[in-house]
């Protein structure tokens, strides 16, 4: 795992462990910044969760996340890349 990858679970798990911060991690992080596509998935989710007020938190998350199918399409499409 490079220190990029490393960085971006960091912010994930902080913005799990204290939702009541994510606000200012939003104003200085931003989905664009990430390049594992799978944290890039869950980040989206978590800000997709903030800007509809809704709980951060390990099941919302999940939620959010399936409900997307991001995951899903990502993994189809490592899949067709083989």
């Amino acid at each position: 795992m490079n220190l990029q990858t490393r960085a971006e679970k960091i912010v994930i798990n902080e913005a799990l462990l204290n939702p009541g911060e994510v606000h200012k991690l939003m104003d200085k992080v931003d989905v664009t910044m990430f390049i594992d596509p799978v944290n890039k998935i869950i980040f989206k989710a978590i800000t997709d969760l903030f800007l509809s007020q809704q709980p951060i938190n390990t099941t919302s998350l999940a939620q959010e996340v399936f409900k997307s199918k991001a995951l899903q399409k990502q993994e189809a499409a490592k899949q067709l890349a083989r």
